[in-house]
């Protein structure tokens, strides 16, 4: 975005010389004015979800700023070409949109609304990833900040490669975070070991142990210190998890919840992953004692 900026920077500058000369803020011919306004568009379509406002304001400006009230003759040619203006409010409107784009404060708050998480999963755990995903909901994240292979809303287009789709995040999200759900299922999943790959590519990832997976079971470059919320750990998964919400509030600018609704959330949370973990007993149980009558 900064190459965007720049240009149109650059583009303003000799505007206002022309003013100097021809006391009218000049953009150039329909070829320039074309490029103008598409550096334009393209700057709105990258600010728009971190400022909606600013976001109007330039497609506005595209669509009212630019006039033609002079023609001349091309001397590559015998066609009639025109020149075109901005008026001065539009111009000194870009002019102060452009600098703030710039600014420090802007460029955190751009950081932040283009964040994003992808869950890294075996689609045979969708139990927990959906009261994971529920408990996300609750504290404040949005479609936008979310990508998860199982869930209707945070998924892939039909018959897009996830491998694929993970590798265009990779390459055009400037600060994409990748949270692996490790469990047996995910470690005999070729698609959930190509996504650690990926993710082991990355500065930001977090692993979070599922039930019935210990820290002694992770394979692999992970670095344990980035594995350290265990979902049935009765002892420190309430800290680890307290932990891994701030990191969330922080990183994408989530509205800190008051610590009575966040405490229900988690309380909620918690029990979903106890239920889960109990039917799966059941169901693992049921499973090895019809598998030991038909082998008997």
């Amino acid at each position: 975005m900064n190459d965007i900026t720049k240009d149109i920077k650059e583009i303003l500058g000799r505007i206002g010389n022309s003013k100097k000369t021809y006391g009218k803020l000049l953009v150039g011919n329909g070829r320039n004015l074309e490029i103008f306004k598409n550096h334009i568009s393209e700057l709105a379509a990258k600010i728009q979800s971190a400022d909606e406002n600013i976001y109007n304001s330039l497609i506005e400006i595209n669509k009212i700023s630019f006039n033609s009230n002079d023609e001349y003759s091309s001397i590559y040619n015998s066609q009639i070409q025109r020149n075109y203006y901005i008026n001065s409010c539009c111009y000194n409107a870009l002019q102060a949109i452009v600098k703030f784009i710039d600014s420090d404060s802007f460029q955190s708050k751009l950081k932040i609304a283009k964040a994003r998480i992808f869950i890294s999963h075996s689609n045979l755990d969708i139990k927990y990833i959906d009261a994971f995903v529920e408990m996300l909901e609750k504290i404040g994240f949005k479609p936008e900040h979310l990508f998860c292979s199982s869930i209707q809303g945070y998924n892939v287009a039909l018959n897009e490669n996830i491998i694929s789709h993970l590798s265009t995040e990779l390459n055009n999200v400037d600060d994409l975070y990748i949270i692996m759900m490790l469990s047996s299922n995910y470690y005999n999943s070729p698609v959930c070991l190509n996504e650690m790959g990926v993710a082991l590519m990355k500065i930001e990832y977090q692993a979070i142990l599922l039930p019935k997976f210990g820290f002694s079971d992770i394979k692999g470059a992970i670095d344990p210190l980035k594995a350290s919320l265990k979902l049935d750990d009765s002892a420190n998964r309430i800290s680890r998890l307290n932990e891994t919400k701030d990191k969330f509030v922080e990183k994408f600018g989530l509205q800190e919840l008051d610590n009575d609704i966040w405490e229900r959330h988690r309380t909620k949370f918690f029990e979903a992953v106890d239920k889960i973990k109990r039917q799966n007993n059941i169901a693992d149980k049921k499973k090895l004692k019809e598998t030991k009558k038909f082998e008997g």
